[in-house]
């Protein structure tokens, strides 16, 4: 995988943006492999909520970390920046915990009803994201 060794030249050049960046892709496409493609551990979740979660995260938080400044990894603003993605990463992991598989209201909020805006769709919403997303980097 290219993005093991990315992550190393990341470090060495306390390149935070772009560390946090290719972390969270890392860590969104293992849980897509395997935990919606494949699902060797047979858990029980909700897939759906998983993959708009996704969709919606990944590109606010690329847009989060093209705005903030680049102060290194090891500072204190670059451990902010970490804790911060592993809170996203906890409260994904607790609403899909606590939602099963038949359920699509983890703790009782709809989550896709909340975004729907007459008739849009979630993967539009993502869309837009990245749209907006590729706006902020360039």
């Amino acid at each position: 995988m290219i993005i093991l060794p990315s992550l190393l030249l990341c470090f060495a050049f306390r390149l935070t943006r772009e560390f946090n960046q290719l972390l969270i892709l890392l860590i969104s496409y293992w849980a897509m492999f395997h935990l919606v493609w494949h699902n060797p551990y047979k858990i029980p979740l909700n897939k759906q909520l998983l993959t708009t979660a996704i969709a919606i995260l990944l590109p606010l938080n690329i847009i989060l970390h093209n705005v903030l400044k680049e102060r290194g990894i090891i500072s204190r603003h670059g451990l902010l920046r970490m804790l911060a993605t592993v809170g996203q990463i906890f409260l994904l992991a607790c609403l899909l915990w606590f939602g099963s598989k038949t359920m699509h209201r983890p703790l009782g909020v709809s989550i896709t009803s909340l975004l729907e805006f007459r008739g849009l769709q979630v993967p539009q919403l993502a869309l837009l994201g990245f749209i907006a997303a590729l706006a902020v980097i360039s």
